[in-house]
């Protein structure tokens, strides 16, 4: 699993690793942001990324 830069930030990115990449495929990442508020309040988003 690779790092996801920035992840803490408004902007974040990665990379897609080609080492042992043989076909076309999806990446599945979960977003996870949370607010400063009382109760702590979560949203989760998914994000799917077309490797070609």
């Amino acid at each position: 699993m690779k790092e996801v830069d920035n992840a803490d930030q408004e902007e974040a990115w990665f990379i897609v690793p080609t080492e042992n990449v043989f076909k076309k495929g999806t990446i599945h990442i979960i977003l996870a942001v949370t607010d400063k508020g009382t109760p702590p309040l979560t949203r989760y988003q998914r994000v799917i990324i077309d490797v070609n």
